[in-house]
């Protein structure tokens, strides 16, 4: 009798089955064992009554369902649970050692575990599958969604009639080989087997057939809510089946995802052919991305979470509508990138939308993007050579072109970085290579476009912020940024010595730097922007207690006494290791009134810093003059001057001094460069301030002049250091060397300063690499040196790497290797 049922159970063993290579055919029954067959008998009746609740006659519900659960919960707990008293004894298949004690209780609990599974199998195989017999169409659907639901309740009820089987087993612990599971589980799981995998063919058809017919509604129609609801909760159910068995959780993939994916691939394949056949390229990206966005919305109405559809479907689309597409895609891009109109970029970001998910089609469009920046970039400076625009007109139209396409990437691309970094690249290559303008013109160029915007007459505070933004973005562009710091500094250092600056603003600047490069490149500019501004006000203050605290010098001319008392002699002390000056050629009169002024400041700055020096810088200074030269004009007239006009007209002051001469203007100042003073002469002489009493004579120092009584002005306030040194002519630099403007290139005192940097810089990188790898190749030398200076100064060349290693060689820090000449070691 239970070898007649164990015949019934042969099936071929799975992960998951009592007991690996045992069937309950292979075990025979000891004799006595009766009652467990009987109270089985009675047991399996109740549970079929279980399985089949929507059909039972007795209508078993509310009470008399739950008692029925109790008594059968009560008759697989015997059967469980009382192995010794009248329950078969089951040994292996013909042998003659009976399993005894608590083996014979786990083979007997092995034993209902085949007979449940035997139960299950049978309904589902003659009471579940006829129902679909003749079914067709969405007939299949309904009657798998209704059998379904019905198996899962009667599963659930019976999991409380099996519930003690279940718990009893685990606490006692499953044998070695044993593997089972509670009991819906193992019902979804048969449910896999012998009612999904015999209907695969008609779920998979009837599946896409009405997936299908919703993909040909049109877009404006409304989905049939009882099919999609329909066709959900049919996939639904292949995510449960599986219980964790990972042969049985592909069910869902191989009956809806794949098929599904596949269908998707044939129709949308189709569709693109024809779309690009009939229509504009631009029709035909407006309709991928209504098809993606469709059939994206589609998937996610049938799928559920346990689906791989979703991913699937939207790699699919992806190939279908885009990769496989690309080059019709960008045949239009070339022309649109070239005009770049409104409607131009608006096409352009429909197109991105469509490929953004393809990150191999967006590298593509990056380097279409990047081709003509390049194009655009270099007709730029080529148009800017031939209209001989330099300095800030290149940079502007530099910045204008970088503009116009850093507002494609932001608004229509949504920042890409790829598309951002084929950006940068474009203009590092046509700012660092075109055959107008070497880069270190072009850094020199940036330099100078920020001098002009930080000056407060060229720029409003309101346009000041975005000016450096843009400033500091393109200055990454750059491989020469050691000639713009350079350069930079020395304009900087005009600013401050001019005043020609607001302190806010020279402050964002470096601030702006500073966030985007490091402090590396800043450091000096903040400590020059600090002698200028806080260390000048301190020190402002203290002469100032100085001068009312101390006695006035008894030895110096009563009239430099006196003439002191009219002056605001506000000295700027800079510190030398940070501004870009040199030593004045032009000493300092000892006799005139700046000169007592001086001395007077160095016997208070002995009081600060008694071991430093000062050392004056005539050519730098300036002041404020006020001038009453026509008696008959209400008010006298501003005039900043230098040092030396100063002096010219300080000559005018004595009371019998109607007339003075080059020779008593050189004895004043005490100095020797006559062309410094003929030039301060001119400039007075160009607005008629000064006369000329004899015109005839070509010789400088033979000249006298006289101020011109009738001398008017519709300016109240006249800066003659302009007149020294316009934009026009040649300029005088801060480092008191003739600097040609930008058209030249950058100027010899920051092209000889950038030089010596850069000996010191490369230098410094072969030892720290030489120090760090003891020995190393001239290739691998040459790539570390290039890749640490690249990043924050400037491009070595291989001839700089080459002249450089031989001084070190020469200072005895590294030596060629005895065996290898093409081995550097480091010496020690």
């Amino acid at each position: 009798m239970l070898q007649h049922w164990g015949a019934q159970y042969r099936t071929t063993p799975y992960n998951g089955s009592p007991a690996a290579g045992l069937t309950f055919s292979s075990l025979r029954v000891q004799q006595g064992g009766v009652e467990f067959q009987q109270l089985w008998q009675l047991a399996r009746a109740g549970c079929e009554q279980i399985l089949n609740w929507h059909q039972s006659p007795n209508q078993l519900t509310g009470k008399a369902m739950t008692k029925h659960i109790v008594d059968h919960y009560t008759m697989i707990y015997r059967l469980a649970s009382n192995p010794g008293r009248n329950v078969p004894g089951l040994v292996k298949g013909g042998g003659n050692e009976a399993v005894a004690g608590k083996d014979d209780q786990s083979t007997q609990v092995l034993v209902l575990y085949y007979l449940l599974r035997e139960m299950l199998k049978n309904h589902l195989e003659s009471r579940v599958r006829p129902r679909f017999a003749g079914k067709t169409g969405m007939d299949i659907l309904h009657v798998y969604d209704d059998q379904w639901k019905k198996f899962v309740v009667g599963l659930d009820l019976l999991s409380v009639v099996f519930r003690y089987l279940h718990n009893h087993w685990n606490k006692q612990g499953i044998p070695a080989g044993h593997i089972t599971t509670s009991t819906k589980p193992l019902g979804l799981t048969l449910w896999a087997d012998y009612i999904v995998t015999a209907l695969k063919g008609p779920l998979e058809s009837e599946l896409l057939a009405c997936i299908r017919q919703d993909r040909e509604r049109s877009a404006d129609s409304v989905a049939d809510g009882r099919a999609t609801s329909l066709v959900r909760s049919v996939v639904a159910t292949f995510g449960l089946v599986g219980n964790n068995d990972p042969r049985r959780m592909m069910l869902l993939a191989e009956v809806f995802d794949n098929q599904y994916t596949r269908d998707t691939e044939r129709y949308y394949n189709g569709k693109a052919v024809e779309a690009l056949q009939q229509g504009s390229v631009m029709e035909y990206v407006a309709a991928a991305l209504s098809w993606t966005k469709e059939e994206m919305a589609r998937v996610e109405r049938y799928s559920t979470e346990k689906s791989n559809a979703p991913s699937s479907i939207r790699k699919t689309l992806l190939i279908c509508l885009v990769e496989t597409r690309v080059e019709a895609l960008f045949q239009p891009v070339s022309a649109m990138l070239l005009t770049l109109s409104p409607a131009a970029m608006s096409d352009l970001g429909m197109l991105y939308r469509l490929i953004q998910p393809s990150e191999s089609t967006v590298t593509q469009l990056a380097s279409l993007i990047k081709q003509r920046v390049i194009e655009d970039g270099l007709n730029t400076v080529a148009a800017c050579a031939a209209n001989g625009e330099q300095g800030s007109e290149f940079i502007l139209s530099v910045l204008e072109l970088h503009r116009k396409y850093r507002k494609l990437i932001d608004e229509w691309f949504g920042s890409n970085k790829a598309i951002l970094t084929a950006l940068r690249e474009g203009c590092e290559s046509f700012i660092n290579n075109n055959p107008q303008h070497k880069s270190d013109m072009c850094a020199e160029f940036l330099a100078r476009h920020a001098n002009t915007l930080l000056r407060p007459s060229q720029t409003r505070d309101d346009d000041l912020d975005a000016g450096l933004k843009e400033i500091v973005e393109i200055f990454d562009f750059f491989t020469d940024r050691d000639v713009f710091q350079s350069t930079y500094a020395h304009l900087l250092c005009q600013r401050l010595i001019q005043a020609n600056m607001r302190e806010e603003w020279e402050d964002r600047a470096i601030s702006a730097f500073r966030e985007k490069c490091g402090r590396d490149v800043t450091y000096h500019w903040e400590r020059m922007l600090a002698d200028a501004t806080s260390t000048r006000r301190d020190n402002r203050d203290k002469y100032v207690l100085y001068l009312a605290d101390s006695a006035a010098d008894q030895t110096a001319p009563q009239e430099f006494i006196q003439a002191a008392s009219t002056i605001e002699f506000l000295p700027l002390i800079v510190t030398s290791a940070w501004w870009p000056l040199k030593p004045d050629l032009m000493p300092s009169s000892s006799s005139s009134v700046v000169g007592f002024l001086q001395k007077q400041f160095e016997a208070f700055y002995k009081t600060l810093q008694g071991g430093r020096t000062l050392s004056w810088m005539q050519h730098l200074s300036s002041g404020v003059v006020e001038a009453r030269v026509n008696p008959s004009t209400p008010a006298p007239l501003t005039c900043t001057v230098s040092s030396l006009q100063w002096e010219l007209l300080n000559l005018f002051n004595a009371p019998t001094s109607t007339t003075v001469t080059f020779q008593a203007f050189k004895a004043a100042t005490g100095s020797l460069d006559v062309a410094a003073l003929q030039r301060a002469v001119f400039a007075f002489l160009r607005v008629k301030l000064l006369t000329l009493e004899n015109a005839a004579e070509r010789d400088v120092e033979k000249q006298s002049y006289s101020l011109n009584a009738a001398f008017t002005s519709t300016q109240r306030r006249i800066n003659f250091l302009s007149q020294v040194t316009s934009d026009n002519a040649m300029q005088r630099t801060t480092t008191g060397e003739d600097l040609p403007p930008a058209s030249g290139g950058v100027g010899q005192a920051v092209a000889q300063q950038v030089l010596t940097e850069r000996r010191f810089a490369v230098q410094a990188a072969i030892v720290r690499v030489m120090k760090s790898r003891r020995t190393a190749t001239y290739a691998e030398l040459f790539a570390e040196v290039e890749g640490m200076l690249r990043k924050t100064a400037f491009a070595v060349t291989a001839p700089d790497l080459k002249a450089n290693l031989e001084a070190l060689i020469e200072k005895d820090f590294v030596e060629r290797s005895a065996k290898d000449a093409n081995v550097f070691v480091y010496l020690t």
